[in-house]
């Protein structure tokens, strides 16, 4: 089942925020910049089609796999995001050992990065072919009771979105 990871690929950038005043079109804008400069590339697991369960089923003999970007009460994050399902990559599953993989929750997405390995060598080829350019606005949110909520929407298409997850900062912010 990890020939899902070979055909997929997340690149985004995030920022936490906590206020619905920190919501604006200068925060879309400044992400939209940054994604230009900082993205981040990795393959990732979802909730539908190949979760991070799943993963840790199929990790390799010698591979950990660690969990981060958790929300804390209170906090949001956005996300901006192109995902593929069509990515051509090779990951070498069996080349490598003493694997430290962190999968980064993005809201149900966790996109998956190599933190070290005994060669210094990324399994995770960087040599991958990715066609996708649709952006789309990842939003979760970490309510006092520690639930946390997702959403998304498109980039060009944000405008609703974007009010909806104001009012549940607001939400927050009042409880």
């Amino acid at each position: 089942m990890t020939a899902f990871l070979e055909t997929c690929n997340i690149s985004y950038i995030t920022q936490i925020i906590s206020d619905p005043a920190d919501l604006t079109d200068e925060l879309i804008a400044s992400l939209k910049q940054r994604f230009e400069e900082e993205a981040i590339d990795s393959p990732f697991c979802n909730m539908g089609d190949y979760d991070l369960n799943d993963f840790y089923q199929d990790l390799p003999q010698g591979w950990t796999l660690t969990e981060d970007g958790k929300l804390e009460p209170r906090q949001a994050r956005i996300t901006l995001a192109v995902v593929d399902y069509k990515v051509e990559r090779e990951i070498d599953f069996d080349g490598s050992e003493d694997i430290e993989v962190v999968a980064v929750d993005l809201g149900g997405i966790h996109a998956l990065s190599i933190v070290s390995d005994e060669d210094g060598e990324n399994p995770f080829s960087a040599d991958f072919t990715t066609t996708a350019t649709a952006k789309s606005l990842l939003f979760s949110i970490c309510w006092p009771s520690d639930e946390i909520d997702n959403d998304e929407c498109s980039l060009e298409d944000c405008t609703e979105s974007l009010e909806t997850w104001k009012s549940w900062l607001q939400e927050m912010k009042e409880m």
